[in-house]
């Protein structure tokens, strides 16, 4: 074990950190007493080993820089090769294979491997709320089951699993069930800010237990694909990367001597390699100086999103470590911050764009090379910039070479000494969990790492770590380690052998010069590998990127399923109220609608008064519009747009800034009866129903009017068309509410006069067949929840049938409901239009949101129509 202090941060350490309440001044608490110090885990997401100021590189990273000038940075601290593993290390102090999470969230059909959180498995969140620790979480959870809140945190805000977008509130849960996530107005959301505001606020509840320290595990998205960040962050780096990641790599390399990360006598891996989507061999990454000026543009600005977003996560964690300085709670709180892998490579030199997936990079020239990192857009920063981020190392992300396993670990705050010092004694994420036990006087029991204080003090804790025995396994890239001897092992491939005292850039494979220690190193896997149940390995791990694998595979292996007995009951528990029916507002004569449109607004009509209203939690209800006659079924399109039925016998579509056009008044020849309600689909078709019984009016012989009733039409949503689903009136004999489900795969029909509810399988051409019973109750009022469970309204209740067509739950309310939908921050809001008032009731489940519904970033508000204008929709000459 060695240790360092030299270079800026040296300067740093004495000049910044020798104040109060800096983490290098900590001490014990003013009574004299020892205490038990606040414990704070900080955990990027894909940041590469030399991306920090404090470890080299040029990204300005100002507040993780102090805080390592305050404590002890590891220069020789390992993760797994992916996320998931690392988070179930990190966080049970165990082999992720062990836990169940030896890939990803998904079960690959083998022990190691199921995708979830092992039953019995405990988190720092349960031992350290067993030891007196008030527990928060947020951010990142990503271990396959559907509430943290059930593994011991008392708190959450972030994601189940990956974000994929940084700029939409609704892609972000609050949990427990019923709690409230903070609002943002349209175009002030930014995931790492909104992570860390929900943190923050976590952080204030603890001041209800003044007696009891806290654990914030803020587990932050950044810098993860997609590569998103505000504009004016981005732009601090316009020019940055012109010059090109082989010129990055060995300016990294030098600051990274300076420090004192490395040695000064460290080299520098050859320009990398990637391994390419399905492929079954490594490809050069090609030379910078090689590419064509338009790709270099793109190039650099992907790298600059990531600098941006790298930044964006700095200031966060100086607003968490601000704030606990000016609560005076900084001097007793242990940080530990870290990432949770090396830099991604997906999955070529170019990145990827839209999704993960082969062939799918563009190349963005002129408008669209500055709307790159903006809402709407999706992109990966490729493996040429992965490559500079992990330097010195080679490979990336998904291996177990340096370049995929070598992180970051900055050590600041009680009982950590030598400021400003590097710690060259290997460490893992397996010591983080004892780590925070030590620091909480908890028992360990059953865990194996040690605590990185102990290595940070220096003496035979060091040296007996240095000596110990670690293990890495990823789909099939492995690798073994002790001393200053690993072996490492690509898919498929046999072993090699380095030695990390001169080579750590594994460069030079010393495999057939020593067979014995190979053989050694070799069997200790082995056994290693059978104990945690790494072997036996899955057949088949069920995604398509890789060799061999099915290309219909899932692109991904990510899927959010319940994990164990307790979260499968609670997963299959009844839908329920999670609290009482509020009253939003009232004085109305018939409400109807509602519809929620993902940011924050609901809009509903009052029938007799021909009115139509929206509700916003902070501004209360605001008259939008007056009709000439009363307007019903409205629905939310992914533009922000308007689409109801009008009692004219017309669909009409209301724009934000209050133009209106008729999107159908006739099917083919016939004009529209009465459209009474209407649902959008995910593709944008809109589907509404023309209500009355075919035995009284319609059927066989045409209405007395000769208007369309009795069945249900959809509009196109590429040419307007208007086509009648129902042509021989044998789905439905009167239809009134519909809904359909979230992937545009089912319909829901009420029909009233068969006294039923039926469910079809809707086809992409908006086909219906398989028809079936799904409720004994038809009405105007249906929603669908993320189970699959069909709600009706009725004259005193809301009646929930489950896709078995059983009916599981009912709700009470004061008034008569008419119609529902669910919307609120994190989807659990149940609202209902309930004759003279607006109510809303939170719920235990979701609602059954489109996957591709409002787009992410700012929506302006719907413009309200001047005092006094009355609507009266012209009449649509030709289709749209």
């Amino acid at each position: 074990m060695t240790k360092l202090l030299r270079g800026p941060l040296a300067l740093i350490a004495a000049a910044l950190w020798a104040v109060p309440g800096s983490p290098a001044a900590a001490g014990p608490p003013a009574d004299g007493s020892p205490g038990r110090p606040n414990l704070l885990v900080i955990v990027a997401d894909d940041l590469g080993y030399s991306d920090l100021g404090c470890y080299g590189g040029e990204i300005a990273t100002p507040h993780l820089d102090r805080l390592a000038a305050g404590g002890v940075r590891f220069s020789q601290f390992y993760a797994t090769p992916r996320c998931c593993p690392s988070r179930a290390c990190l966080l049970t102090g165990r082999e992720p294979h062990a836990v169940g999470l030896g890939h990803m969230t998904r079960d690959a059909g083998a022990p190691g491997y199921r995708g979830r959180l092992a039953p019995g498995a405990l988190t720092a969140g349960d031992r350290l709320a067993a030891a007196g620790y008030r527990t928060f979480l947020a951010g990142k959870w990503h271990l396959g089951t559907p509430d943290p809140t059930r593994h011991g945190f008392e708190e959450f805000y972030g994601t189940l699993a990956s974000a994929k977008t940084f700029w939409d509130p609704d892609h972000f849960r609050r949990l427990p069930a019923g709690r409230t996530p903070l609002r943002y107005e349209p175009g002030d959301f930014y995931a790492t800010d909104a992570v860390v505001d929900h943190a923050v606020e976590f952080l204030s509840r603890a001041d209800d237990t003044p007696g009891r320290p806290w654990f914030l595990y803020l587990a932050l998205n950044a810098p993860h694909f997609p590569l998103q960040a505000p504009e004016e962050a981005i732009a601090e780096y316009a020019d940055r990367y012109a010059a090109g990641w082989d010129r990055l790599r060995a300016e990294r390399l030098g600051r990274m001597k300076a420090l004192g990360v490395l040695p000064a006598d460290a080299g520098l891996s050859p320009r990398g390699e990637y391994l390419d989507w399905a492929a079954d061999e490594l490809r050069p990454i090609p030379a910078w100086d090689d590419l064509p000026a338009d790709r270099r543009a793109d190039l650099a600005r992907r790298m600059a999103i990531y600098a941006a977003m790298v930044t964006r996560l700095d200031a966060a964690v100086g607003r968490v470590l601000g704030q606990l300085e000016a609560r005076g709670e900084l001097n007793d709180t242990l940080v530990l911050f870290t990432s949770d892998n090396g830099a991604c490579a997906e999955w070529d030199p170019f990145g990827f764009d839209g999704e993960s997936g082969p062939d799918n990079n563009v190349l963005h020239t002129g408008d669209e090379l500055a709307a790159m990192g903006s809402p709407g857009t999706f992109h990966s920063v490729g493996a040429g910039w992965a490559n500079a981020s992990n330097t010195p190392w080679r490979l990336a992300k998904h291996f177990a070479h340096e370049g995929g396993i070598s992180v970051p670990l900055i050590l600041a705050g009680p009982g950590v000494p030598d400021a400003g010092t590097v710690e060259t004694a290997p460490a893992h994420l397996l010591d983080v969990l004892p780590t925070l036990l030590d620091a909480a006087d908890a028992p360990a029991d059953g865990l194996a790492g040690v605590s990185v204080r102990s290595l940070a003090a220096g003496g035979s804790a060091g040296e007996a770590a240095a000596e110990r025995a670690l293990f890495w396994e990823h789909e099939g890239n492995r690798a073994a380690r002790r001393g200053r001897w690993k072996l490492t092992a690509l898919r498929g491939e046999p072993w090699a052998l380095f030695d990390l005292k001169t080579d750590r850039t594994e460069t030079r494979d010393l495999s057939a010069a020593h067979p014995d220690r190979v053989a050694e190193l070799a069997a200790a896997w082995d056994a290693w590998a059978a104990a945690n149940d790494v072997t036996p390995a899955p057949a088949d791990y069920g995604v398509a990127y890789l060799a061999g694998g099915d290309p219909a595979a899932a692109p991904v292996a990510d899927v959010e399923a319940p994990a164990d007995p307790a979260d499968a009951a609670a997963a299959a528990a009844p839908p329920r109220a999670v609290g009482p029916v509020r009253k939003l507002a009232g004085g109305f004569r018939f409400t109807e609608g509602p519809a929620w449109d993902g940011a924050g607004t609901l809009y509903f009509s009052d029938l007799p008064n021909r009115t139509l209203h929206r509700w916003t939690e902070e501004g209360g209800v605001e008259l939008l519009r007056t009709g000439a006659v009363f307007s019903n079924g409205i629905d939310v399109d992914r533009n922000g747009a308007l689409a109801f039925c009008e009692a004219s016998g017309r669909i009409v579509r209301r724009a934000v800034d209050g133009s209106e056009a008729t999107l159908a008044d006739r099917c083919g020849d016939q004009p529209l009866g009465l459209p009474n309600d209407l649902w959008i689909g995910p593709d944008g078709a809109v589907y509404f129903t023309l209500p009355r019984d075919r035995r009284g009016r319609g059927g066989a012989k045409p209405p007395p009017d000769g208007k369309l009733y009795a069945t249900v039409c959809r509009i196109d949503p590429a040419t307007g068309a208007v086509r009648d689903l129902d042509p021989d009136d044998v789905l439905v004999n009167g239809p009134n509410g519909i809904v359909g489900s979230a992937d545009g795969k089912r319909l829901f029909l009420a029909d009233p006069p068969g006294r039923a509810c039926w469910a079809y399988d809707l086809g992409p051409d908006g086909a219906l067949s398989n028809r079936r019973r799904i409720a004994d109750r038809a009405s105007d009022g249906l929603t669908v929840d993320e189970r699959g469970n069909l709600y009706v309204t009725g004259k005193t209740d809301v009646l929930v049938y489950s896709p078995a067509g059983e009916r599981i739950a009912a709700i009470p309310f004061p008034e008569q409901p008419a119609n529902l939908t669910f919307g609120g921050p994190d989807g659990r809001t149940l609202f209902v239009t309930a004759r003279t008032g607006l109510y809303a009731v939170d719920m235990n489940v979701r609602g059954d949101r489109p996957a591709v519904a409002v787009p992410p970033g700012p929506r302006p508000a719907h413009r309200p129509d001047p005092p006094g204008t009355v609507k009266n929709v012209p009449q649509r000459d030709t289709p749209e």
